[in-house]
């Protein structure tokens, strides 16, 4: 199936032949814009540059540099993209930070652009939408770690930034004209939480203005997907429409799976007759995903489960495993005590051969849960406690999931409408789907534990056939503001793809 270029029409997105599509994805943060907790580490390692800064602190400036290297090479490679559409999905959204795709002087960096073109690529052969996503633009938009700022929302205090980033969305619109891959330009990730967005609002909506006329003089059909202030949920600014091929993006995270928490949006969409997305949500328990984003699915609303992999973790479709000793680099993060060369290069040694695909553990029950799928052997019918929600998972159950890549969703768990979702198709070669879980949830994000409990571990998966889906190849101070709404309230490397 080749993809055509999205466009608005009324409150649908539509393909070239006026078919609704629902975008259904998952986000690939921590690939080129790291953050903290998805290392396990504290608020003194949480943006790039400190995570960057520890890593050379530990191993040395030339060895940091190879580390980074091959964990581009290896972190998001086509087997994910493969598996990302085998599950059924039809779209990713790509968190960028500006600073693999331009120098501080405004120079273009070639490589950045190289792996976001060969990222596009591999979608393009396995027809996955891309939303581009700039998740820390120059200055950052937030003064948060997410945006790697400094620690203050300096793209709004700084003329140079503003330029910078005008210049970068336009040279992004260029390279990206008339590709139907790209699903659409998500401007600015979550700008201006907490009190920022009474300093610099005016700010915002002049610079989105700018932006969308800085894109359209070189791109007039993508999509531009805006998102309002405070964690992208305060819609107080997006009164108009200032583009025809315009979608309003709000994110979700620790409140009522009900329609109620996304009422104002529902309004809004109604009043301007424009498309919304759930652009960011997850980071919970089965049933708050399966009634999350089962109700959007009911709505007509596209969404994006936020993170396809990350550490130690029980609530992505994919889990790294934690290398042994990893605590010794958590602690030199967290400005305790650091181990010395050799040790921390065995295990960040290790940490870079759990990233590949094949190495994660695989939590088929999270995709199953946010696609309303019925369960299947990987998810052992067991029964519900009143009110519990999603049922659980028995410790005893060691499953063969290589069926359930296959299975369909049930009837009652299709879109309802038009709302067009790819259908799941078997994972490539002889890949399987083998749940397996780890003993801790290690993320600032997730809040109490998942109605699904720990079961035991499955074979390792097989690794891929010779030459079967080569990996995509890369390229070469703590914040005050507000926390992130992703942090829960309180209580061997592959051979790389040869260049386009």
């Amino acid at each position: 199936m080749a993809l055509s270029l999205l466009r608005r029409d009324g409150r649908q997105i539509v393909d070239a032949t006026g078919q609704p599509i629902v975008l259904r994805g998952v986000g690939l943060g921590n690939w080129v814009l790291p953050e903290g907790y998805m290392w396990h580490f504290g608020d003194t390692s949480a943006s790039p540059r400190q995570i960057e800064a520890l890593i050379t602190d530990l191993i040395g400036e030339a060895a940091a540099q190879e580390f980074w290297r091959r964990f581009r090479d290896t972190y998001i490679t086509e087997h994910d993209v493969a598996a990302i559409v085998a599950h059924g999905y039809n779209s990713i959204r790509l968190p960028l930070n500006w600073r693999i795709l331009m120098t501080e002087e405004g120079q273009w960096i070639e490589d950045g652009f190289a792996l976001l073109s060969r990222t596009v690529e591999a979608c393009r052969r396995h027809d996955l939408y891309v939303v581009l996503d700039l998740h820390g633009a120059p200055g950052g938009q937030t003064g948060t770690n997410i945006d790697d700022s400094a620690g203050w929302p300096d793209l709004f205090t700084d003329p140079r930034n503003r330029q910078l980033t005008v210049r970068l969305w336009q040279e992004l619109a260029r390279r990206h004209r008339d590709d139907p891959v790209i699903a659409g330009y998500d401007l600015l990730n979550e700008p201006l939480p907490g009190d920022h967005r009474d300093r610099y609002r005016d700010d915002l909506v002049r610079l989105y203005q700018d932006l969308i006329t800085a894109i359209r003089a070189v791109d007039s059909d993508h999509l531009v997907i805006l998102e309002g202030m405070h964690w992208s949920n305060d819609w107080s600014i997006l009164t108009e429409l200032w583009d025809d091929q315009v979608v309003f993006q709000f994110h979700k995270y620790w409140n009522a799976p009900d329609t109620d928490s996304i009422r104002e949006y529902l309004e809004v969409r109604d009043r301007l007759d424009v498309p919304i997305w759930l652009g960011e949500s997850g980071e919970n328990h089965l049933a708050w995903f399966q009634g999350t984003f089962g109700m959007c699915d009911d709505l007509g609303i596209g969404w994006n489960f936020w993170q396809w992999k990350k550490l130690g973790t029980r609530v992505s479709p994919l889990s790294i495993r934690v290398p042994d000793d990893w605590h010794l680099i958590q602690s030199a993060a967290n400005g305790g005590d650091r181990p010395d060369l050799e040790t921390a290069t065995k295990i960040l040694t290790q940490y870079l051969d759990n990233i590949a695909y094949h190495a994660c553990e695989q939590h088929p029950q999270v995709v199953q849960a946010m696609m309303r799928r019925a369960p299947c052997a990987c998810m052992p019918r067991t029964s519900r406690p009143a009110g519990k929600g999603f049922p659980g998972m028995r410790p005893d159950v060691t499953p063969d999931c290589a069926d359930s890549a296959r299975q369909k969703a049930s009837p009652s768990a299709s879109p309802t409408g038009n709302a067009q979702a790819r259908p799941p198709s078997p994972l490539p070669g002889n890949l399987t789907r083998t749940p397996r879980t780890h003993s801790t949830y290690g993320s600032r994000r997730v809040s109490g534990s998942p109605t699904a409990s720990r079961y035991a571990t499955p074979p390792t998966l097989p690794p891929p056939s010779s030459g079967q889906l080569p990996p995509m190849p890369g390229c070469a101070s703590p914040s005050t503001a507000p926390t992130s709404p992703r942090t829960p309230p309180p209580s061997a490397t592959p051979p790389p793809l040869s260049a386009p």
